[in-house]
């Protein structure tokens, strides 16, 4: 076979396709073989899957080392997203504005440079503009399901909740998990409340267990 059709054939068959060899071998006949001979055996796509990591950057998260603890998080779960081979996306907030730290891309070893790179421009500061951190998420979510209408996706929402701002649930992601960051000795539980108004996943940071939740995003179509 030639170099061409090797990687025709290996493209095909991650997609979810395996070569037909015999139907390959009756279309290629006496002649020399060329990529058009391929026949294939129709198969299903794997479903890939998207974690969007949601992060509180406000002033109250540098309180009590809550946003070390919840970056120490996002290194956990981008070691989960690379061991399921799957996309992650970053998006930061704080002050008046919102940004997108990391747009979708495959997941990296937390070791390796890229990740490094990827948590460095997340400093603390200023206000808690809660909508425009979801309404960003949600935007980046949605266009990544209209170039892959099959992705499954998971909006991971770190926070300590300090903020008066209520937004709607974001209806672009299958599932959402709400990972309370708070530590302070009065608990507002504005992250418990949020999780209950979004039918979401609650996590305690402070639990320091984050087990269920990995294994179910782990399962659900990874």
């Amino acid at each position: 076979m030639t170099s061409a059709a090797r990687q025709l054939t290996a493209s095909r068959q991650r997609g979810g396709e395996r070569v037909h060899w015999v139907r390959t071998l009756v279309a290629k006949g006496p002649e020399i073989f060329r990529r058009e001979h391929l026949r294939f055996r129709p198969g299903v796509a794997r479903t890939r899957t998207l974690h969007c990591l949601l992060v509180d950057c406000s002033a109250s998260m540098l309180q009590s080392q809550q946003l070390a603890a919840a970056k120490g998080m996002l290194m956990q779960l981008i070691q989960m997203a690379y061991d399921q081979q799957a996309d992650i996306a970053i998006v930061g907030f704080a002050g008046a504005e919102a940004r997108v730290f990391v747009a979708p891309t495959r997941a990296r070893p937390p070791t390796s440079i890229h990740a490094e790179r990827w948590l460095q421009p997340i400093r603390g500061g200023g206000a808690t503009p809660l909508s425009r951190g979801v309404a960003t998420a949600s935007r980046l979510i949605s266009q990544a399901k209209q170039a892959q209408p099959q992705q499954h996706t998971w909006l991971w929402l770190l926070t300590d909740g300090r903020t008066t701002e209520s937004p709607a649930r974001p209806s672009a992601a299958d599932n959402i998990v709400v990972v309370d960051c708070e530590r302070s000795r009065i608990r507002l539980q504005h992250c418990l409340t949020l999780a209950r108004r979004w039918s979401a996943q609650y996590l305690n940071l402070q639990d320091r267990n984050f087990t269920k939740a990995a294994d179910t995003a782990r399962n659900a179509n990874g």
